[in-house]
């Protein structure tokens, strides 16, 4: 999921989008229970929300199951996690006597969290290396769940390869709102230890992207949030340290995108608009000069009847 490191301390970010406008609000949380207790109080309708466990069958589906009972979020958008060794197939597949004491199967959790009624019935959206669009916002969301290797867990990739260039050279330029399990390097991403776990290829990315906002986690300690030319970067973990939930979330508001058609329709009308004063002047003065004509037609022709 995005933004935690251990079990049972999943990370989410609100965002609130309860009709079209100009502006919503992004709400970060961390951790389960925690999360369900601040939900009960937040008027928001669109939700961002990650695994994190040990990524067992049961857990996963109990989790999906009360993400299906938030009926006043219009969107939950999900990502996986380092914990989420079932959703690492590959990972899964030599790993899994380490966390479970019987194998799931991975390909068939993976069919069904993407199963396009989570979408259509409960706006629940699972992304991975994909891009969303939200058609109430126009926003352009793009999740995934790796990080620099940290600790054996999944979806990691050796920090600095070709390998971790590659996935992040996947973002879309025009992704609004980015939601990756791990920071960028020297962005909130400073350990206990002094030591700054985020992923420099990713600080390279998002420097050319240049998203609205970038939601992350996995890195404690880190939390808190900055911005950074263009970006907003939230570090929303709620846990601290030790897996307690005293960090506050964190509140973004954020301004729509607006859409390539939409500005190219409104210059077009002011190219109308300007069409039509030129017109209306050209008109208005070729009347004037008809007017003139012929008053002077009329003074010559009193000039010859009167000679």
């Amino acid at each position: 999921m995005f933004g935690t490191a251990e079990p049972s301390s999943p990370k989410g970010a609100v965002f609130e989008s309860p009709e079209p406008s100009r502006s919503r609000k992004c709400d970060g949380t961390s951790g389960v229970p925690e999360i369900r207790r601040r939900l009960g109080n937040t008027p928001s309708k669109a939700y961002i929300e990650g695994l994190n466990y040990t990524g067992s069958q049961n857990e996963i589906e109990e989790f999906f199951n009360w993400l299906k009972t938030l009926t006043k979020f219009r969107l939950k958008i999900v990502i996986a996690g380092n914990h989420d060794v079932l959703l690492h197939r590959d990972y899964y597949e030599k790993c899994w006597k380490r966390f479970h004491d019987k194998k799931y199967d991975a390909d068939s959790m993976i069919v069904r969290l993407n199963d396009p009624l989570f979408r259509e019935e409960y706006g629940i959206i699972y992304l991975k290396d994909e891009s969303f669009t939200d058609p109430v916002t126009g926003w352009k969301f793009y999740g995934s769940p790796w990080q620099p290797a940290f600790g054996g867990w999944a979806f990691n990739l050796t920090r600095d390869s070709a390998e971790i260039r590659d996935v992040w050279s996947k973002i879309p330029l025009d992704t609004d709102i980015l939601l990756t399990h791990g920071p960028p390097n020297t962005i909130l991403d400073k350990t206990r230890s002094n030591m700054q776990a985020g992923c420099k290829e990713l600080l390279k990315r998002v420097s050319v992207v240049r998203p609205k906002l970038h939601v992350f986690g996995h890195i404690h300690e880190g939390y808190g949030q900055l911005k950074s030319n263009e970006t907003i970067f939230v570090n929303a973990s709620v846990c601290n340290l030790g897996y307690q939930p005293t960090q506050a979330p964190i509140i973004v508001d954020l301004q729509n995108p607006i859409s390539v058609e939409t500005t190219a329709d409104e210059n077009t009308r002011d190219r109308q608009q300007s069409m039509n004063i030129s017109l209306d002047s050209t008109s208005d003065l070729l009347k004037i000069t008809v007017r003139l004509l012929a008053v002077v037609c009329f003074f010559i022709f009193l000039l010859f009847f009167f000679h």
